[in-house]
Protein backbone atom coordinates (compact mmCIF):
# COMPACT_ATOMS: atom_id res chain seq x y z
CA UNK A 1 0.00 0.00 0.00
CA UNK A 2 1.69 3.21 -1.20
CA UNK A 3 0.01 5.67 1.17
CA UNK A 4 3.03 7.96 1.42
CA UNK A 5 3.64 8.12 -2.34
CA UNK A 6 -0.06 8.66 -3.06
CA UNK A 7 -0.21 11.42 -0.45
CA UNK A 8 2.71 13.18 -2.15
CA UNK A 9 0.91 12.96 -5.50
CA UNK A 10 -2.19 14.54 -3.94
CA UNK A 11 -0.02 17.30 -2.47
CA UNK A 12 1.50 17.99 -5.89
CA UNK A 13 -1.91 18.15 -7.59
CA UNK A 14 -3.38 20.46 -4.95
CA UNK A 15 -0.36 22.80 -5.02
CA UNK A 16 -0.36 23.02 -8.83
CA UNK A 17 -4.11 23.75 -8.83
CA UNK A 18 -3.78 26.48 -6.21
CA UNK A 19 -0.71 27.91 -7.96
CA UNK A 20 -2.54 28.15 -11.29
CA UNK A 21 -5.55 29.74 -9.60
CA UNK A 22 -3.51 32.55 -8.07
CA UNK A 23 -1.42 32.94 -11.21
CA UNK A 24 -4.61 33.63 -13.19
CA UNK A 25 -5.75 36.09 -10.52
CA UNK A 26 -2.38 37.85 -10.70
CA UNK A 27 -2.78 38.49 -14.44
CA UNK A 28 -5.89 40.57 -13.68
CA UNK A 29 -4.37 42.71 -10.94
CA UNK A 30 -2.14 45.77 -11.10
CA UNK A 31 -0.32 44.85 -7.88
CA UNK A 32 0.41 41.26 -8.74
CA UNK A 33 3.74 40.61 -6.98
CA UNK A 34 2.17 38.96 -3.92
CA UNK A 35 0.08 36.56 -6.01
CA UNK A 36 2.99 35.72 -8.31
CA UNK A 37 5.27 34.92 -5.38
CA UNK A 38 2.60 32.71 -3.86
CA UNK A 39 2.20 30.91 -7.20
CA UNK A 40 5.95 30.28 -7.39
CA UNK A 41 5.88 28.85 -3.86
CA UNK A 42 2.95 26.55 -4.72
CA UNK A 43 4.62 25.28 -7.91
CA UNK A 44 7.90 24.69 -6.05
CA UNK A 45 6.05 22.71 -3.37
CA UNK A 46 4.44 20.55 -6.07
CA UNK A 47 7.79 19.92 -7.80
CA UNK A 48 9.45 19.01 -4.49
CA UNK A 49 6.71 16.48 -3.68
CA UNK A 50 7.25 14.74 -7.03
CA UNK A 51 11.04 14.68 -6.62
CA UNK A 52 10.63 13.19 -3.11
CA UNK A 53 8.71 10.27 -4.65
CA UNK A 54 11.57 9.58 -7.08
CA UNK A 55 14.17 10.11 -4.36
CA UNK A 56 12.79 7.52 -1.97
CA UNK A 57 12.27 5.01 -4.76
CA UNK A 58 15.85 5.31 -6.03
CA UNK A 59 17.39 1.99 -7.07
CA UNK A 60 21.05 3.02 -6.80
CA UNK A 61 23.15 5.48 -4.77
CA UNK A 62 24.00 7.30 -8.02
CA UNK A 63 20.32 7.88 -8.80
CA UNK A 64 19.67 9.07 -5.26
CA UNK A 65 22.60 11.48 -5.42
CA UNK A 66 21.54 12.88 -8.80
CA UNK A 67 18.12 13.79 -7.41
CA UNK A 68 19.23 15.46 -4.18
CA UNK A 69 20.35 18.75 -5.79
CA UNK A 70 16.84 19.18 -7.19
CA UNK A 71 15.31 18.85 -3.74
CA UNK A 72 17.57 21.73 -2.66
CA UNK A 73 16.44 23.81 -5.64
CA UNK A 74 12.72 23.31 -5.04
CA UNK A 75 12.87 23.63 -1.26
CA UNK A 76 15.01 26.77 -1.66
CA UNK A 77 12.61 28.21 -4.25
CA UNK A 78 9.65 27.51 -1.97
CA UNK A 79 11.26 29.12 1.09
CA UNK A 80 12.61 32.12 -0.84
CA UNK A 81 9.29 32.82 -2.57
CA UNK A 82 7.52 32.43 0.76
CA UNK A 83 9.94 34.77 2.53
CA UNK A 84 9.38 37.52 -0.06
CA UNK A 85 5.64 36.80 -0.03
CA UNK A 86 5.58 37.42 3.72
CA UNK A 87 7.58 40.63 3.34
CA UNK A 88 5.24 42.08 0.70
CA UNK A 89 2.05 40.70 2.22
CA UNK A 90 2.63 42.02 5.75
CA UNK A 91 5.32 44.71 5.48
CA UNK A 92 6.71 43.39 8.76
CA UNK A 93 9.99 41.76 7.66
CA UNK A 94 13.45 43.21 8.18
CA UNK A 95 14.95 43.81 4.74
CA UNK A 96 18.50 42.80 5.73
CA UNK A 97 17.26 39.55 7.26
CA UNK A 98 15.20 38.82 4.14
CA UNK A 99 18.20 39.42 1.87
CA UNK A 100 20.50 37.32 4.06
CA UNK A 101 18.08 34.39 3.98
CA UNK A 102 17.67 34.71 0.21
CA UNK A 103 21.46 34.60 -0.27
CA UNK A 104 21.77 31.56 2.02
CA UNK A 105 19.06 29.67 0.11
CA UNK A 106 20.61 30.55 -3.25
CA UNK A 107 24.06 29.47 -2.01
CA UNK A 108 22.65 26.13 -0.84
CA UNK A 109 21.08 25.38 -4.22
CA UNK A 110 24.22 26.49 -6.09
CA UNK A 111 26.59 24.41 -3.97
CA UNK A 112 24.38 21.35 -4.33
CA UNK A 113 24.84 21.57 -8.10
CA UNK A 114 28.48 22.71 -8.18
CA UNK A 115 29.97 20.23 -5.71
CA UNK A 116 30.61 16.83 -7.39
CA UNK A 117 28.76 14.87 -4.70
CA UNK A 118 26.31 17.55 -3.61
CA UNK A 119 26.08 19.45 -0.36
CA UNK A 120 24.74 16.68 1.91
CA UNK A 121 27.28 13.88 1.45
CA UNK A 122 30.88 13.55 0.32
CA UNK A 123 29.92 10.06 -0.84
CA UNK A 124 26.79 7.94 -0.76
CA UNK A 125 27.98 4.43 -0.07
CA UNK A 126 24.66 2.59 -0.10
CA UNK A 127 20.91 2.88 0.23
CA UNK A 128 19.09 1.57 3.31
CA UNK A 129 15.55 0.34 2.86
CA UNK A 130 13.10 1.28 5.61
CA UNK A 131 9.59 -0.14 5.86
CA UNK A 132 6.79 2.03 7.24
CA UNK A 133 4.20 0.56 9.65
CA UNK A 134 1.69 -0.06 6.84
CA UNK A 135 4.25 -1.95 4.74
CA UNK A 136 5.38 0.76 2.30
CA UNK A 137 9.15 0.79 1.73
CA UNK A 138 11.39 3.76 1.03
CA UNK A 139 15.15 4.28 0.80
CA UNK A 140 17.53 6.48 2.72
CA UNK A 141 21.13 7.26 1.90
CA UNK A 142 24.06 5.88 3.88
CA UNK A 143 27.15 8.05 3.47
CA UNK A 144 29.65 10.49 4.90
CA UNK A 145 28.18 13.93 5.74
CA UNK A 146 29.66 16.79 3.73
CA UNK A 147 31.09 19.70 5.78
CA UNK A 148 29.45 22.06 3.28
CA UNK A 149 26.03 20.94 4.48
CA UNK A 150 26.35 23.55 7.22
CA UNK A 151 25.39 26.14 4.57
CA UNK A 152 22.06 24.42 3.97
CA UNK A 153 21.49 23.86 7.67
CA UNK A 154 22.21 27.56 8.31
CA UNK A 155 19.66 28.52 5.64
CA UNK A 156 17.00 26.33 7.29
CA UNK A 157 17.74 27.75 10.74
CA UNK A 158 17.84 31.25 9.25
CA UNK A 159 14.34 30.80 7.87
CA UNK A 160 13.09 29.93 11.34
CA UNK A 161 14.77 33.06 12.75
CA UNK A 162 13.24 35.14 9.96
CA UNK A 163 9.76 33.80 10.78
CA UNK A 164 10.11 34.39 14.51
CA UNK A 165 11.43 37.92 14.02
CA UNK A 166 8.68 38.83 11.54
CA UNK A 167 5.96 37.37 13.77
CA UNK A 168 7.19 39.37 16.77
CA UNK A 169 7.26 42.57 14.69
CA UNK A 170 3.70 41.92 13.49
CA UNK A 171 2.47 41.44 17.06
CA UNK A 172 4.11 44.70 18.12
CA UNK A 173 2.45 46.50 15.22
CA UNK A 174 -0.93 45.15 16.21
CA UNK A 175 -1.24 42.91 13.12
CA UNK A 176 -2.27 39.95 15.24
CA UNK A 177 -4.26 38.22 12.51
CA UNK A 178 -1.23 38.11 10.21
CA UNK A 179 0.98 37.10 13.13
CA UNK A 180 -1.20 34.12 14.04
CA UNK A 181 -1.69 33.00 10.45
CA UNK A 182 1.86 33.39 9.19
CA UNK A 183 3.76 32.78 12.41
CA UNK A 184 1.74 29.75 13.46
CA UNK A 185 1.59 27.86 10.17
CA UNK A 186 5.09 28.74 9.06
CA UNK A 187 6.53 27.73 12.43
CA UNK A 188 5.24 24.22 11.74
CA UNK A 189 6.79 24.44 8.28
CA UNK A 190 10.16 25.49 9.67
CA UNK A 191 10.26 22.62 12.14
CA UNK A 192 9.45 20.16 9.36
CA UNK A 193 12.25 21.57 7.19
CA UNK A 194 14.65 21.35 10.13
CA UNK A 195 13.70 17.67 10.42
CA UNK A 196 15.61 17.15 7.16
CA UNK A 197 18.88 17.55 9.09
CA UNK A 198 18.58 14.47 11.38
CA UNK A 199 17.13 12.43 8.51
CA UNK A 200 20.14 13.14 6.28
CA UNK A 201 22.49 12.38 9.19
CA UNK A 202 20.80 9.04 9.78
CA UNK A 203 19.58 9.97 13.27
CA UNK A 204 15.95 9.21 12.37
CA UNK A 205 14.57 6.82 9.77
CA UNK A 206 11.45 8.43 8.41
CA UNK A 207 10.46 9.86 5.02
CA UNK A 208 10.37 13.60 4.49
CA UNK A 209 7.48 15.34 6.23
CA UNK A 210 8.09 18.84 4.87
CA UNK A 211 5.83 18.32 1.78
CA UNK A 212 2.88 17.99 4.17
CA UNK A 213 3.87 21.23 5.87
CA UNK A 214 4.17 22.81 2.41
CA UNK A 215 0.57 21.76 1.75
CA UNK A 216 -0.50 23.27 5.08
CA UNK A 217 1.05 26.64 4.33
CA UNK A 218 -0.24 26.70 0.74
CA UNK A 219 -3.75 26.04 2.06
CA UNK A 220 -3.43 28.64 4.82
CA UNK A 221 -2.04 31.37 2.56
CA UNK A 222 -4.57 30.58 -0.18
CA UNK A 223 -7.38 30.98 2.36
CA UNK A 224 -5.88 34.26 3.54
CA UNK A 225 -5.61 35.67 0.01
CA UNK A 226 -9.13 34.52 -0.86
CA UNK A 227 -10.50 36.01 2.36
CA UNK A 228 -8.77 39.30 1.50
CA UNK A 229 -10.49 39.34 -1.90
CA UNK A 230 -13.87 38.72 -0.25
CA UNK A 231 -13.33 41.51 2.29
CA UNK A 232 -12.20 43.93 -0.43
CA UNK A 233 -15.25 43.08 -2.54
CA UNK A 234 -17.52 43.66 0.47
CA UNK A 235 -15.83 47.00 1.15
CA UNK A 236 -16.23 48.02 -2.50
CA UNK A 237 -19.96 47.25 -2.34
CA UNK A 238 -20.28 49.33 0.82
CA UNK A 239 -18.50 52.26 -0.86
CA UNK A 240 -20.85 52.08 -3.86
CA UNK A 241 -23.88 51.91 -1.56
CA UNK A 242 -22.69 54.91 0.46
CA UNK A 243 -22.08 56.90 -2.72
CA UNK A 244 -25.59 56.07 -3.91
CA UNK A 245 -27.12 57.21 -0.62
CA UNK A 246 -25.03 60.40 -0.69
CA UNK A 247 -26.11 61.12 -4.27
CA UNK A 248 -29.78 60.63 -3.35
CA UNK A 249 -29.37 63.04 -0.45
CA UNK A 250 -27.79 65.72 -2.65
CA UNK A 251 -30.52 65.34 -5.25
CA UNK A 252 -33.32 65.78 -2.71
CA UNK A 253 -31.89 68.37 -0.29
CA UNK A 254 -33.28 71.92 -0.56
CA UNK A 255 -29.82 73.45 -0.47
CA UNK A 256 -27.60 74.73 -3.23
CA UNK A 257 -24.74 72.23 -3.64
CA UNK A 258 -21.93 72.91 -6.11
CA UNK A 259 -18.77 70.81 -6.55
CA UNK A 260 -15.53 72.61 -7.50
CA UNK A 261 -12.11 71.41 -8.57
CA UNK A 262 -8.90 72.98 -7.26
CA UNK A 263 -8.98 75.59 -10.04
CA UNK A 264 -12.44 76.82 -9.03
CA UNK A 265 -14.25 75.22 -11.97
CA UNK A 266 -17.66 73.63 -11.42
CA UNK A 267 -17.62 69.82 -11.56
CA UNK A 268 -21.12 69.04 -10.34
CA UNK A 269 -24.37 70.67 -9.21
CA UNK A 270 -27.50 69.29 -7.58
CA UNK A 271 -31.04 69.76 -8.97
CA UNK A 272 -31.81 72.53 -6.46
CA UNK A 273 -28.84 74.55 -7.78
CA UNK A 274 -30.21 74.15 -11.30
CA UNK A 275 -33.62 75.44 -10.25
CA UNK A 276 -32.19 78.44 -8.33
CA UNK A 277 -29.78 79.47 -11.11
CA UNK A 278 -32.17 78.77 -13.96
CA UNK A 279 -29.39 76.91 -15.77
CA UNK A 280 -28.97 73.23 -16.54
CA UNK A 281 -26.14 71.13 -15.21
CA UNK A 282 -24.58 70.93 -18.68
CA UNK A 283 -24.45 74.76 -18.88
CA UNK A 284 -22.71 75.17 -15.53
CA UNK A 285 -20.21 72.26 -15.41
CA UNK A 286 -16.77 73.43 -16.56
CA UNK A 287 -17.39 77.13 -15.84
CA UNK A 288 -15.59 79.09 -13.19
CA UNK A 289 -17.66 79.56 -10.07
Amino acid sequence: MNLYANALIVIAVVCVTVGLQHLLIATRLEKRQVRLLFSVAAFAAAADALVEIRLFRSATPAEFQSLMPWTAVFIGAFLAALAWFIALRTGGARRWLLLAESVALAATAALDHVLPTGISYTQIEALREVVLPWGEAFRLAVGTPNPWRIVGDAANVGFLIYLLDTTIRLVRRGQRRDAWLIGGSLFVLSLSVLAIIPTDLGVVEFPAIHPFAFLLIVAAMSWDLSDTVVREARLAREVVANERRWRQLLDSVQLLVVGLDRHGRITSVNPFAERVSGRSREEMVGRSY
